[in-house]
């Protein structure tokens, strides 16, 4: 599962003369992806990638078939929240209305890509791999971009429902703002869930018979 990254709680208070919560703001939602470069391995040999990794994806050859992993992709999916929380305290009658004023989601991959070291000098069979394994990078980054609507409504939804209908007394807004937090934190939870079964499925959907048979005939010699 992909971690939610700690939050960052900003807060205002504002001292009027509130009575009820009916017209609490719908919170502003900003969700955007972002790649850092992807990182190109060559330091393990074919055996050292099939046992170093916990690979999750099927293989398509009988378990008698000797098959030889020439590259992997390592995807590195976090989801980090930033948060703006306000509040509005009536301090005749010790009560608060609460409320997201802005949520920040960034969805954030780190992939690194591993080719078999012995493959670094074979200038065809390093780009071959070099190319399959970039099916994979450019997967997850499809995945990513369809999942953002999905992100941003959740956010919303949740921003907007999770703040407290009535006035809360004052002496509870740290404990109020950790509960609303909290439930955007599940929520998202739920999503990066979703994400990650649909990248599991895309993912193994390029690994199949016909690709790495492609793979082996790709370039002369053994592989």
């Amino acid at each position: 599962m992909f971690p939610i990254e700690p939050l960052t709680l900003s807060s205002s208070a504002i001292l009027i003369g509130l009575f009820s919560c009916d017209n609490i703001p719908t919170p502003i939602v900003n969700v955007i992806s972002k790649e850092d470069p992807i990182i190109f391995k060559y330091d393990k040999y074919s055996n050292e990638l099939q046992n170093s990794f916990d690979i999750d994806t099927i293989s398509p050859y009988a378990a008698h078939e000797k098959t030889k992993l020439g590259g992997l992709t390592s995807s590195n999916i976090t989801i980090q929240t930033e948060f703006k929380i306000s509040w509005s305290t009536n301090p005749i009658l010790n009560k608060t209305c609460m409320w997201f004023d802005k949520i920040n989601v960034t969805i954030k991959n780190s992939p690194t890509v591993y080719i078999a070291k012995e493959y670094k000098r074979n200038r065809c069979r390093r780009n071959t791999t070099l190319q399959h394994e970039m099916k994979h990078v450019n997967t997850d980054r499809d995945i990513i971009e369809e999942y953002l609507p999905m992100i941003k409504t959740t956010a919303a939804r949740i921003g907007k429902i999770s703040a407290p209908r009535k006035p809360i007394a004052s002496k509870n807004i740290q404990s109020t703002k950790e509960n609303i937090a909290k439930a955007i934190n599940e929520a998202l939870q739920e999503v990066s869930k979703k994400l990650e079964k649909t990248q599991r499925i895309r993912q193994q959907q390029i690994d199949t018979r016909e690709e790495y048979d492609r793979l082996s005939r790709a370039c002369s010699g053994p592989i």
